[in-house]
C-alpha cells in the first residue's frame, strides 16, 4: 500500500509487490514498465500483461485490455490477426496464386479451389 493515507494499492507488476510509500514507485517485474509498474510493455497485453500483440499491429503495440489495434498493410480483424483476401503467411506477404477461384486462398497455407486450367493445392500449376 502506498500514499498519504495507505490507500492505495501497489501494482501487480511491482517486484516483490512493494513500492515507494509515499508516490507507488517501484521496480517492475518482467512485461511491466511505468514508474509505478502498472503498463505493460510494448507489445504486450492482458491484466498479467501475459498476452503477446499479433504481428499485424502497427508499431508493435495494441491495447492494453483487449489486444485490438491498428494495422500494419495486408491485416485486418480487430487484432489484426488476419490476412487480407488475397494474401497469406505469417506477414500475410504471399499473394494467393491467380490460379485460385476468386483471386482468394486460405489466409494461412495459402491452399485454395482452382480456376481451369490450373492445379495443385495451391492452384500454382498447370493441368497436364
Amino acid at each position: 500500500m502506498y500514499g498519504t493515507s495507505c490507500d492505495s494499492t501497489c501494482s501487480q507488476g511491482c517486484d516483490g509487490v512493494s513500492c515507494n510509500k509515499i508516490e507507488g514507485a517501484c521496480t517492475y517485474v518482467d512485461k511491466f514498465t511505468g514508474s509505478k509498474c502498472d503498463q505493460c510493455m510494448l507489445g504486450r497485453y492482458g491484466l498479467s500483461c501475459e498476452k503477446l500483440c499479433s504481428n499485424g499491429c502497427a508499431d508493435g503495440s495494441c491495447n492494453i485490455l483487449d489486444g485490438s489495434c491498428f494495422c500494419k498493410t495486408n491485416f485486418e480483424g480487430s487484432k489484426c490477426d488476419q490476412c487480407v483476401a488475397g494474401r497469406y503467411g505469417v506477414s500475410c506477404e504471399v499473394m494467393c496464386s491467380q490460379g485460385c477461384d476468386g483471386g482468394t486462398c486460405n489466409r494461412i497455407d495459402g491452399t485454395c479451389n482452382c480456376n481451369t486450367p490450373f492445379a495443385g493445392s495451391k492452384c500454382d500449376q498447370c493441368v497436364p
